[in-house]
């Protein structure tokens, strides 16, 4: 080190401890992040209140939900805070949660109890954090491929239910430790899956017929796997003069189909209206008891 340099590194280091005191009201808690003067989640409640935004699914979500929305303004969800998107990404767990109680309505009758959702390639996991929020007694899965670091603090939020996997939907052992997470937990899973890319809504697919204890599947399908990965029934679909629109119905139907030929499911495809994006449709599957 050069001369002088130790104590230069030692007046650095003084005016960053320094720094970090005198923004400790502005920076989170738990982990030193800064926070948002206001987190876009009360702007977008600012403007449901005020008419300027009429999302159905959104407009219950702020009428019908004050611990949920408020919860989420907290500095332990700050993850969330600055996400342009929020808008869409809230329409889209909302509607996935929707179908799942309609699937599965004893989700909300028994608070949770006795379930266990495993939410695959969660993001943020908005959907976790939502889904938590309201169901207290449910045990939430939230499985990625990323580090945590771009998560809510949830421990320090008080919702012990969630817990996080770091898992690789393409790794070779992701079935052995989805099912050995969901033997642990040892309750019925329902596993969700939202505009999963390719050939991972195949994978999805795999775990609700290989797990037993998986019982429920909503998955929402996005793009179609790249053309070297494609099943050959759709490999036509490929050509520049295919309509995006007609592609996606036609993946759709390919998925639904493999949902379907699951022993003992049962399969509903539906459109979600008030989803955000171009790619709404969802596809539910319940294995009978």
């Amino acid at each position: 080190m050069q001369p002088g340099g130790a104590q230069l590194a030692s007046r650095l280091e003084a005016l960053a401890a320094q720094e970090l005191a005198d923004t400790a009201d502005q920076r989170c808690p738990c982990c030193g992040a800064e926070l948002m003067r206001r987190p876009r989640v009360a702007s977008l409640a600012d403007r449901y209140r005020e008419g300027k935004h009429t999302n159905p699914l959104l407009q219950g979500f702020f009428r019908d939900w004050p611990n949920s929305w408020e919860a989420l303004m907290g500095p332990e969800f700050h993850t969330f805070h600055k996400a342009r998107s929020l808008h869409k990404e809230l329409s889209e767990s909302l509607a996935v949660l929707d179908r799942l109680e309609e699937v599965c309505p004893e989700l909300r009758l028994a608070d949770g109890k006795g379930w266990h959702v495993v939410d695959l390639c969660c993001g943020k996991s908005l959907t976790c954090a939502l889904a938590a929020s309201q169901l207290a007694e449910l045990a939430i899965s939230a499985v990625d491929r990323v580090g945590p670091e771009g998560l809510p603090h949830y421990a320090w939020a008080g919702m012990l239910n969630v817990q996080y996997l770091q898992q690789d939907l393409f790794a070779q052992n992701y079935t052995d430790v989805l099912s050995h997470r969901i033997s642990q937990v040892s309750r019925p899973a329902a596993i969700i899956g939202i505009h999963l890319c390719g050939r991972l809504s195949e994978r999805a697919i795999e775990l609700f017929e290989g797990v037993e204890d998986v019982r429920v599947c909503i998955i929402v399908p996005c793009c179609l796997p790249h053309l070297r990965q494609a099943p050959a029934c759709l490999k036509h679909l490929y050509r520049k003069s295919v309509a995006d629109e007609k592609q996606y119905a036609a993946w759709a139907e390919y998925l639904h189909g493999r949902l379907a030929d699951v022993s003992g499911a049962t399969v509903e495809m539906t459109t979600a209206p008030h989803m955000k994006s171009t790619k709404r449709t969802m596809i539910a599957a319940v294995k009978k008891l």
